[in-house]
């Protein structure tokens, strides 16, 4: 008897902590420029915040509003923050990327899903997108840096060749550019 008035207890403080753990404080910029800040409730999926998110003023949800890339220059949530940028998916569409390195290049993140022809949803896949200072996002394709078609770090011939010659993996994009940065720096001075 004492097992299961534990196990309910337990249950419920478990049930309260995932309900809080569901909002989070955070900013959203409006492409006014001016910044809101308040609650987002968190999606099921982390991938479902590059496509939309529900914001409110205050904890009470009594007044909330959906966000979609187009209304909005950005939002953070904790650590994390995600900007609005047109990306080429068969077309032209505005999704919120995650910032995943910031410096001369700013690596952003973004995760989707795709249903196949039985209307199942995949596993998320991550795509990365990469951006120089003062110039146009660009679509990050490993095996094309790892074959030496994709020359967009190719004013870093070291980094280039350790690309090509296998020292990194897909994964390790955010260290490729964390590294891109370092070198541009030290190459500025």
């Amino acid at each position: 008897m004492v097992g299961a008035k534990l196990f309910l207890i337990m249950g419920c403080i478990t049930v309260a902590n995932f309900a809080l753990a569901q909002r989070m404080a955070g900013l959203v910029v409006l492409n006014s420029g001016d910044t809101l800040r308040g609650i987002f409730k968190l999606p099921s999926a982390k991938y479902l915040l590059h496509h939309e998110v529900v914001f409110g003023p205050d904890e009470s949800f009594n007044e909330k509003y959906k966000l979609y890339p187009e209304e909005v220059k950005g939002f953070s949530i904790g650590e994390d923050v995600y900007e609005s940028h047109f990306i080429w998916s068969g077309k032209a569409t505005k999704k919120f990327l995650k910032i995943a390195v910031t410096g001369y290049c700013t690596l952003f993140e973004y995760q989707h899903t795709s249903k196949n022809s039985k209307g199942i949803v995949g596993q998320p896949v991550r795509q990365y997108y990469a951006q120089k200072m003062n110039q146009l996002l660009h679509t990050l394709d490993f095996v094309k840096l790892r074959k030496g078609k994709d020359t967009y770090f190719a004013d870093n011939i070291g980094l280039t060749l350790d690309i090509r010659h296998g020292h990194y993996k897909k994964s390790e994009l955010p260290e490729i550019v964390r590294r891109y940065n370092q070198e541009y720096i030290h190459s500025t001075e």
